[in-house]
């Protein structure tokens, strides 16, 4: 979401953006499913703790059940190194942010890199895929929201060719 922002709003320091599971707002459902039967996000962090948190993010939308446990493990105990506040103030500031507007005014060459019927994003790759002028889509085989991880070689791949293709 910064990447929509920067690049909307000085596209020349930028010469490719690559948009990885990037949605455009942070839609209702995903704060339900994120507040874990807790009454907020932020409720259900400071309840659980960072670390116990990422672990149920990771089961309900970040990685298939199937997805390699030490990486998940590994997901969870990194995320558990960061003090709880700060994660609270992180889903404050996303909750607060919308770049629906910015997207059409992206000049800057554009790589969309999203999950098939994405839990999390379904709901704004379309209008990704429609408001961007010019972008590249590319949808990767999976529902789950973290490919970045589940798909690592794939979306080098995918990003390191396209920004040749803009950059030499």
């Amino acid at each position: 979401m910064i990447g929509i922002m920067l690049a909307a709003a000085h596209p020349e320091r930028l010469r490719t953006l690559s948009l990885v599971s990037t949605p455009l707002t942070i839609p209702q459902h995903t704060q339900q499913t994120f507040a874990f039967g807790y009454p907020s996000w932020q409720d259900a962090m400071r309840t659980m703790g960072s670390e116990r948190w990422a672990e149920a993010a990771n089961s309900s939308s970040r990685f298939p059940a199937s997805a390699d446990a030490a990486m998940q493990k590994w997901y969870a105990r990194e995320m558990g190194k960061s003090q709880v506040e700060s994660l609270v103030g992180l889903s404050k500031l996303a909750l607060r942010i919308d770049v629906r507007a910015l997207a059409p005014k992206i000049v800057t060459p554009t790589l969309g890199l999203y999950p098939g019927n994405g839990r999390i994003t379904r709901f704004d790759q379309e209008q990704v895929r429609a408001s961007i002028p010019g972008i590249r889509m590319v949808m990767l085989p999976t529902e789950f929201h973290s490919i970045q991880f589940l798909m690592a070689k794939q979306c080098a791949r995918q990003v390191l060719y396209f920004a040749a293709q803009h950059d030499g």
